[in-house]
């Protein structure tokens, strides 16, 4: 009776730590710092004052850092507010076009989006699930004490404004030891979490601090509620309608 009585006191003991152990990861969340850095590829015979433009604009890219915050369901990939920067300078502002958007990624609702500012208006735009199909390779590398997998993509997007089709090669560098398809502006759907990433050996990613287990009760961890829904078809659209008046005399 008394060796009954403890094993119901060790299975009481044993379910009430698994229970909290599920609260408190169910609580906790991770988050990822990214860096941006834009490679130069400057024609040396460009226009000065152009060439100068491009200079400044590429200076204002690398100083801009994201954070990727996500749990095992959901994950929200937007640009970091930093002090010191000049909201209002125009390198700054079309620097921060390159980061397009804050994005938000629903695994239970299969339900991925951008959310935009457009013509003065905000957009919260649904676009496809699986948006990249990737290539997985043998290729492995060390990144900080993570061993990654290198994985490749291609895709073909649309330019609304001058009606041409262009080709983009997305290379990333992915860790199955933090295993979470989440990455960076929208580079997701793989076995692990994207630690660092490119587009067309131009533009890339890279991250800069991981916390993972953290308690953060602010972590806007849900589809946003403010800005207009609108498929990602309609949007270009949109963009095409509004963008055409640019160019008229």
């Amino acid at each position: 009776m008394q060796k009954q009585k403890l094993n119901s006191i060790k299975l009481f003991s044993i379910l009430i730590f698994v229970f909290i152990s599920v609260f408190i990861n169910a609580q906790s969340i991770n988050e990822v710092n990214y860096k941006i850095f834009m490679k130069e590829d400057l024609n040396t015979k460009m226009d000065p004052q152009i060439k100068n433009r491009i200079e400044d604009i590429n200076k204002a890219i690398n100083q801009i850092e994201c954070r990727l915050v996500f749990n095992n369901q959901f994950s929200v990939f937007k640009q970091i507010k930093k002090l010191g920067i000049d909201d209002n300078d125009l390198s700054h502002k079309i620097a921060s076009v390159f980061v397009n958007g804050d994005y938000y990624v629903d695994l239970d609702n299969k339900n991925k989006m951008i959310q935009k500012w457009f013509s003065d208006e905000l957009f919260n735009i649904s676009i496809q699930f699986k948006s990249l199909e990737w290539e997985i390779t043998k290729e492995t590398k060390q990144i900080g004490k993570y061993l990654c997998y290198k994985a490749t993509s291609i895709r073909y997007v649309s330019n609304s404004i001058s009606n041409t089709n262009k080709e983009f090669t997305t290379t990333v560098w992915f860790t199955p030891e933090i295993p979470f398809p989440f990455g960076p502006q929208g580079m997701d759907g793989l076995p692990g979490l994207v630690l660092e990433a490119t587009q067309d050996d131009k533009m890339y990613y890279y991250a800069s601090e991981i916390k993972l287990n953290i308690q953060n009760e602010n972590s806007e961890l849900s589809i946003p509620k403010k800005g207009t829904l609108i498929s990602e078809t309609d949007y270009s659209k949109l963009v095409k309608s509004k963008s055409k008046y640019l160019f008229e005399d």
